[in-house]
């Protein structure tokens, strides 16, 4: 609830007052948190609570009259319910974490379970312990080949993040990802991504192994960082990797928040010879858009859609589109998260130019990508 407080505190009113007759028959008490009307009351069962959650949420579908105004209230709801085990405070912080999952989820209310504590708690040791995990080291890269469809030789790895840690064992990227992003450590661990990831293609050329490129995830918060040209400028200087050699890997959201910034960052770094690819190609609304604004050198196919090109028409049609866009600007298409060699035989027919999934690799550690390479070039 947003507003001056005085208005919020109106508002808050309102609210208990509604709150409080619909459920007047079990309430036992109503109080006010940090914006947040916390109700307790006596159910016989879930479907009685359910009912008279699903009636308050009805409530506020409707707008409320205030001072001739027609206010629109937003509410989502989270359910604890007593085990006679739990105290106030514990009943209070569930159904927080429900409310949680309710917004995130988009649902009107959410009742708390053990998965949903359990995994929230998790989450919360986890963005706790990003400090300690990256100080510490237990974040290491590993390196996923891409391969000319044209050549079938591997012309680059994408060096992808992962977490090892001490309490969790290996944690997955779709877990820790979005913590680092919203985490003011994510600039520093940018940075070593980047620095790792240019020595480690460096190695390999310096064992006599033919230049690949590495590409390297880059979000939004730092590709807008002022620091953010001069941390790439540097990464290549220290390793002394030639610029072509290293991609960066942008997304839509990366774009969509300050576009005409990250132009001009884009811009500037090719300048210097860096390239830049768009990720998950065809998830957001602006994709085409942008291919046309931004110089990229090329994009990657979203797994979602190689998925189903084999028996899905729409998705094979939106594929086609895509890889017809690309020869039409003179960029290269990435196919994603190929998993059967029929995939990557229409792929080929259609006309994209590069392969990636765990039908050519699995992601590799540094030393046997070295092999790798060996074998297959």
């Amino acid at each position: 609830m947003k507003g001056s407080g005085s208005e919020t505190n109106t508002l808050l009113k309102v609210v208990e007052r509604l709150i409080n007759s619909t459920i007047k028959k079990s309430l036992i008490t109503g109080i006010t948190i940090d914006r947040n009307f916390i109700v307790l009351w006596k159910v016989t069962s879930q479907q009685q609570c359910e009912k008279e959650v699903q009636e308050i949420i009805d409530i506020f579908k409707k707008p409320l009259e205030l001072k001739d105004e027609h206010i629109y209230v937003e509410m989502s709801a989270g359910v604890a319910l007593s085990d006679h085990k739990s105290n106030i405070e514990i009943l209070i912080e569930n159904s927080m974490i429900a409310q949680k999952k309710a917004r995130e989820s988009l649902l009107d209310f959410a009742f708390y379970s053990r998965d949903i504590g359990e995994k929230e708690k998790r989450s919360l040791s986890l963005k706790d312990s990003l400090r300690v995990s990256f100080s510490e080291n237990q974040f290491y890269l590993m390196y996923q080949p891409l391969v000319s469809m044209e050549t079938g030789k591997i012309i680059g790895v994408e060096a992808l993040s992962r977490l090892e840690h001490p309490k969790y064992g290996f944690v997955p990227p779709g877990e820790f990802i979005p913590l680092i992003e919203n985490n003011i450590i994510v600039y520093d661990f940018g940075r070593r991504v980047l620095n790792v990831a240019c020595r480690q293609n460096k190695a390999w050329q310096d064992e006599g192994l033919d230049p690949i490129y590495v590409s390297v995830n880059v979000t939004a918060k730092q590709l807008l960082d002022f620091n953010f040209i001069s941390f790439v400028k540097e990464a290549l200087d220290v390793s002394g990797l030639d610029a072509k050699y290293l991609k960066l890997e942008v997304t839509e959201t990366g774009l969509i928040g300050n576009p005409d910034k990250a132009e001009e960052i884009i811009l500037e770094l090719q300048k210097s010879n860096v390239n830049f690819l768009m990720d998950d190609f065809g998830t957001g609304y602006a994709s085409l858009g942008y291919l046309y604004k931004f110089p990229f050198d090329g994009f990657k196919l979203d797994k979602s859609f190689i998925d189903g090109i084999l028996e899905n028409k729409a998705e094979h049609s939106i594929v086609s589109a895509a890889i017809g866009i690309a020869k039409a600007l003179g960029i290269v298409v990435i196919a994603e998260g190929i998993e059967k060699h029929e995939t990557y035989s229409l792929l080929n027919v259609m006309g994209c130019q590069v392969a990636q999934g765990y039908l050519i690799s699995k992601p590799l550690d540094a030393c046997d990508v070295s092999g790798f390479i060996r074998r297959y070039n």
